[in-house]
């Protein structure tokens, strides 16, 4: 199958040496993982645009993350709140700033 070692190892995947970022899960396991917090424009009804910060981790499904875990990233905490898995071992999670 194409592509099978990837779902082999995803730990070159997931290196903080080249793409990942670590993130602290519940204050106590640490999971690699890739952290996206871009900005998306998102339509409204009178024809405006919002700009919304969409915070996103990818990381190995098998990660102690689960709905409510918080994730201490870059100084940041945020909570995970829904999962998306792609069928390949990885999972996107979305996330929620705790804001203190």
């Amino acid at each position: 199958m194409p592509g099978k070692f990837i779902l082999d190892d995803l730990s070159a995947v997931f290196s903080t040496a080249d793409f990942a970022t670590a993130a602290l899960v519940d204050g106590f396991n640490t999971v690699n993982g890739i952290f996206e917090n871009q900005s998306e424009e998102i339509p409204t009804q009178d024809e405006r645009v919002v700009m919304v910060r969409s915070a996103k981790f990818i990381c190995p499904e098998a990660a102690p993350i689960r709905p409510g875990s918080t994730l201490e990233i870059e100084g940041t905490t945020y909570e995970a709140k829904t999962p998306d898995y792609d069928g390949t071992g990885v999972v996107t999670w979305y996330l929620k700033r705790i804001v203190d």
